[in-house]
């Protein structure tokens, strides 16, 4: 059965994001840009699920699950918001058909297992394969992008994500791109693949000429299907790092000048130097001679000009060195150092590694315990874990004992609120019966004592999560503190 879903989201990258990976899922997924918009969609298509952002100017969700509520076409339509909640906005979201709380930043592998989940479908399985691999760096408006291992269209979605929200947060709308691909299966080497990958040609706020694309590869079949493509064929395949990278750092419509006399005799420049009339006087990796000064000086040139915005400091470097770096090192070492990663949890979205996925489907359906006098903390642990684990509260510790002898857990939370002595107790009685292989235990900390946790270690766990717990940090905890426990 395919899923109608519709998303509204005030996000432009957003929504296209979600659509295309939902759709490559399997669902016929439409957005909307606001709660108008996005509640006459509703009634024209009737969608199976909405999933909302929480926050919107003017009428927000509240205020349209409100006007869905009294509308026969849409009143018994289920609901999933995104956002961060209290405790309260929650008990108030599940009177209005609200199925599920997804937290920001938004995990799209979740959210889909979230999708499943409510329909009864069963989640697809893992790919025994080599995920695929991408590193993103920028430097100005040029993003060094690095792809290996395998294509997949919702990784390259994601990507394509990653990218669009760092121009749009940094007001870049004529990016330069370098793709490196060392490797690729050549099972994925498919005309779809290869259109995807460079997709981001298409997306109307950038412009980007395909000069302003270099490509770095050993992967010959993947330059076959590039020079076979109308679009694609111009792009240009560079033989090392440094010239990619020197090429692309080339900008015309960014000027910068060099004053003769800081001109260093036996240093190179990594771009050509012009002369006041435009006539190239130095060129690019040449190292500097008496002689190139002293004609300098001889035709009254006063500064000569590169255009670049990198510093002349940054392009200056003593030619015995520079000779003596490999290709690779000079792009790190003149180039990449200057470029800092784009984060994987940037604007609306966070990426889950492909090993958690198999790990967590793995533990689907076994028991997690969870003793917290806190209703936000209990909420937060219902809404990210529920999709996983069969939960069960407790809100003191003279329920513990008595609750463990009933039933085997494969893994407890202890909120440090309830005081360091119950806490001790009681990790002394589970230990008598359970030991870190079968059982792990993880305290939820505001605030602890060093004092604290070597008694809570002596105890039984060293596994402690200290606030804010976030659905990823959660997650990982859990993920660390497992993995260690079954290895010892």
């Amino acid at each position: 059965m395919v899923l109608k879903l519709l998303v509204i989201h005030p996000e432009q990258e957003f929504r296209d994001f979600i659509q295309a990976y939902l759709t490559y899922k399997g669902h016929l997924a439409k957005t909307a840009a606001d709660c108008i918009d996005g509640f006459s969609a509703a009634i024209h298509m009737k969608p199976h699920l909405i999933i909302i952002n929480k926050d919107f100017k003017g009428l927000d969700a509240k205020g349209f699950l409100i006007k869905k509520i009294v509308n026969k076409v849409t009143e018994n339509l289920p609901v999933f918001v995104l956002g961060d909640f209290s405790p309260i906005e929650i008990v108030e979201f599940k009177k209005m058909n609200v199925m599920a709380f997804i937290s920001q930043p938004v995990n799209p592998v979740i959210l889909t297992e979230r999708i499943s989940q409510l329909f009864g479908h069963s989640l697809p399985p893992v790919k025994k394969t080599t995920p695929m691999l991408f590193d993103l760096h920028a430097r100005g408006n040029i993003i060094v992008i690095q792809v290996e291992g395998n294509l997949e269209p919702e990784k390259i979605e994601i990507m394509h994500y990653l990218i669009r929200k760092f121009c749009h947060e940094k007001e870049i709308s004529r990016p330069r791109l370098f793709y490196i691909v060392p490797s690729l299966y050549p099972e994925c080497l498919t005309d779809e693949n290869i259109a995807l990958l460079f997709k981001i040609r298409t997306f109307p706020e950038l412009t980007i000429p395909v000069e302003h694309i270099k490509l770095l590869t050993g992967v010959g079949k993947l330059e076959e299907i590039i020079r076979q493509d109308l679009d694609l064929k111009q792009i240009e395949t560079v033989s090392d790092f440094f010239s990619g990278l020197q090429t692309l750092q080339l900008d015309f419509d960014k000027k910068k000048s060099i004053p003769v006399e800081f001109l260093k005799k036996g240093f190179i420049y990594i771009f050509d130097l012009f002369d006041t009339g435009g006539k190239r006087i130095i060129p690019s990796l040449s190292p500097v001679t008496g002689q190139m000064l002293d004609y300098i000086r001889e035709n009254g040139v006063s500064y000569v000009s590169y255009y670049s915005d990198m510093e002349p400091e940054e392009i200056e470097k003593d030619a015995e060195d520079f000779d003596a770096l490999t290709d690779e090192e000079r792009a790190m070492n003149t180039l990449l150092g200057a470029y800092e990663p784009i984060t994987q949890d940037t604007g609306s979205i966070s990426t889950w590694d492909d090993k958690l996925t198999l790990f967590f489907r793995s533990l689907k359906g076994q028991k997690v315990l969870v003793f917290t006098p806190n209703p936000e903390l209990k909420s937060i642990i219902k809404r990210d874990l529920e999709v996983y684990f069969k939960i069960k509260f407790h809100e003191n510790g003279d329920d513990f004992s008595t609750e463990f002898e009933r039933e085997s857990y494969s893994l407890m939370f202890l909120d440090s609120s309830i005081g360091d002595e119950p806490i001790v107790t009681a990790l002394k009685k589970i230990r008598e019966k359970a030991s870190r292989r079968k059982t792990s235990i993880i305290i939820l900390a505001d605030h602890i004592h060093k004092a604290s946790v070597i008694r809570f270690r002596d105890a039984g766990t060293d596994n402690i999560i200290a606030t804010p717990f976030t659905a990823r940090r959660l997650l990982l905890k859990i993920f660390d503190s497992i993995s260690a426990d079954r290895r010892t």
